[in-house]
């Protein structure tokens, strides 16, 4: 759901992957930009932009778009499942990441970010 990324999912994305160092960097797979990252649309200044939440959640897409597509369409979309999506075995260290465990199982981003991909975000965790 876009529009629960735009307002609730993106302020995660961007405070736990939004670093200099990490996925605020344009080399990166996955890019996060807005205000909080070193990674800024040209000409954005300021708060971060519409155009920089949807350039993010494009590039959420484009991570394993063949996969996500897969696991988007299941119904009801299997938890387990989840985790094995780069987004979330990533930074939970399930799978090799450059930068190491950056998220939780169980502490409210990972549950934010893990709730928005089953379809049922957990607006309470994203705060």
């Amino acid at each position: 759901d876009e529009n629960a990324y735009n307002t609730l999912v993106h302020p995660v994305m961007e405070r736990a992957c939004g670093a200099a160092d990490c996925h605020g960097n344009a080399p990166r797979g996955l890019r996060v930009y807005g205000a909080g990252t070193a990674l800024r649309l040209p000409g954005a200044s300021g708060p971060t932009t519409p155009g920089e939440i949807r350039a993010t959640y494009e590039s959420i897409l484009g991570l394993e778009p063949e996969k996500l597509d897969a696991f988007t369409s299941e119904s009801p979309r299997s938890s387990d499942r989840a985790y094995k999506l780069l987004l979330l075995a990533k930074p939970l260290a399930i799978e090799r990441h450059r930068g190491g465990i950056s998220l939780r199982k169980g502490e409210p981003s990972e549950q934010c970010i893990h709730s928005w991909l089953l379809g049922q975000v957990d607006a309470a965790t994203c705060k």
